[in-house]
């Protein structure tokens, strides 16, 4: 739903925004195949992309930067370190 959403914007003519933060385990999708499918895509390349879940596991980061994801947010976010490490 996230990427169809992004996709109306751009058919639109609107800019897409400059972040994302995706959960790393969603309903329909997971955020990793949502990273995927953005870095495909020319339209969304500048777009900065974070993946953010409750695991620490180091796969699930691992994973998440290798499909393209800025950084990856540990839960529970603070809004501090969302900010820092999406200025990066």
């Amino acid at each position: 739903m996230a990427l169809e959403a992004l996709e109306t914007r751009a058919a639109e003519g609107k800019t897409p925004p400059d972040v994302l933060v995706a959960d790393l385990y969603m309903p329909l999708d997971s955020g990793i195949g949502l990273i995927t499918r953005l870095r495909l895509d020319d339209r969304f390349k500048a777009m900065r992309l974070a993946i953010c879940s409750g695991s620490d596991a180091a796969e699930d980061r691992a994973r998440s930067l290798d499909a393209g994801a800025d950084v990856y947010l540990e839960k529970p976010l603070d809004l501090a370190s969302i900010i820092l490490n999406l200025e990066m």
